[in-house]
C-alpha cells in the first residue's frame, strides 16, 4: 500500500492489489531488497490494465513467476526476454521518452541505455 500512494503522488493511476497478486508478493523471499519489491510494484501499476493489479501483470515486471503462480528461477533467456519486452512496452507507452521509461521501469537512464544498446532495441 506504501508504494501505491507513494506512485500515486508521483502522478500514476491509482491502483490496488487483487488478493492473488499480494499473495504472490509475499510469498516472494526479496533477495535484494526492499528497491527490488518498489521496482516490481512501479512495473505492474504502469503496465497493468484497469485499477486493479492481477497476478499476471505481475510476469512482466516479476520474471521469476512462471506457471501455475509459483516462483521458480526463469532461464536467463526468458529473463532477457520479459527484460526486452518490459522496455519496449515503456517505450511504447511513453511514446520514445527514455527518461520517462526509465522512470516506469524504476531504472536509471544510464541503465535503460546499455540495456537498449544490449538488446538493439
Amino acid at each position: 500500500a506504501h508504494f501505491l500512494k507513494q506512485l500515486r503522488q508521483e502522478g500514476f493511476p491509482e491502483k490496488k492489489l487483487s488478493d492473488n497478486a499480494f499473495a504472490l508478493l509475499c510469498e516472494y523471499e526479496w533477495p535484494g531488497n526492499i528497491r527490488e519489491l518498489e521496482n516490481v510494484i512501479r512495473s505492474a501499476v504502469a503496465f497493468s490494465e484497469g485499477n486493479t493489479i492481477m497476478k499476471r501483470d505481475l510476469s512482466i515486471a516479476f520474471p521469476d513467476f512462471v506457471k501455475n503462480g509459483t516462483l521458480d528461477f526463469a532461464e536467463p533467456s526468458s529473463i532477457a526476454f520479459h527484460e526486452k519486452e518490459a522496455i519496449r512496452k515503456a517505450l511504447e507507452k511513453t511514446i520514445g521518452n527514455r527518461r520517462a521509461a526509465a522512470k516506469i521501469l524504476g531504472i536509471s537512464e544510464a541503465t535503460l541505455y546499455r540495456r537498449l544498446k544490449l538488446y538493439c532495441i
